[in-house]
């Protein structure tokens, strides 16, 4: 797979004005990731903490950017962690070992969910030896940005068609029903209807910022 370099976002190493400190899920101690995926770090961490998962502990044993190379071995190419494109979460609870030691919840270890509403890798699928406690940014800034927006406007488009869809698959099912049910239905799919437009327009309204203040 290409490095960070490969997917737009320059050297390793950046210079320190690319980077930002973030303390989500309420970490008493900040993480240092690129300023441009640290809405989606910090989205994703304080997801896991609200769903339950408890990230912070009295081990100081989570780390953001790092100018190394993976494994910290030179002869490897440089890990996502020298771009702050990369964070580790509850390191002694999640070892690079094998066979896999984790107590990550099973809604993180599902890579397709979580590639599509983070962009993140969960390196406790890696080949060869897992590494659960890694989380890695693997798209292009562009993605970055666009991941950003969606989850500053809290309920993404596809959230809403989802509901929409399942909402007349319901409408659907009872269109042979008593007018109350009906009405009632046609009532709740105008209040989806209208949301999902409000959605389209607030996400419309994150990206205008986006492009009036780009993050360099």
């Amino acid at each position: 797979m290409s490095d960070a370099q490969d997917r737009g976002w320059g050297p390793p190493c950046p210079d320190e004005s690319d980077l930002v400190n973030i303390r989500p899920g309420g970490l008493s101690r900040d993480l240092k990731v690129h300023k441009r995926v640290a809405p989606i770090f910090t989205a994703f961490i304080d997801e896991l903490v609200a769903r339950g998962y408890p990230v912070e502990a009295s081990l100081r044993d989570d780390w953001g950017y790092k100018c190394k190379h993976i494994n910290d071995d030179p002869s490897n190419p440089f890990s996502n962690h020298a771009w702050g494109l990369a964070v580790d979460v509850n390191a002694v609870q999640n070892p690079r070992k094998s066979p896999l030691t984790t107590n990550l919840p099973d809604w993180v270890r599902q890579a397709g969910p979580l590639m599509d509403k983070y962009g993140l890798r969960w390196g406790g699928t890696f080949s060869g030896t897992p590494d659960p406690m890694h989380f890695e940014f693997m798209l292009t800034p562009a993605d970055a940005d666009r991941i950003g927006g969606q989850l500053a406007a809290g309920l993404s488009m596809a959230e809403a068609q989802g509901i929409l869809k399942r909402l007349e698959a319901i409408f659907d099912a009872l269109r042979d029903g008593s007018d109350t049910n009906l009405n009632s239905l046609k009532s709740i799919r105008g209040h989806v209807v209208a949301i999902e437009g409000d959605v389209k327009e607030l996400r419309d309204e994150v990206m205008k910022l986006r492009d009036a203040h780009p993050r360099g």
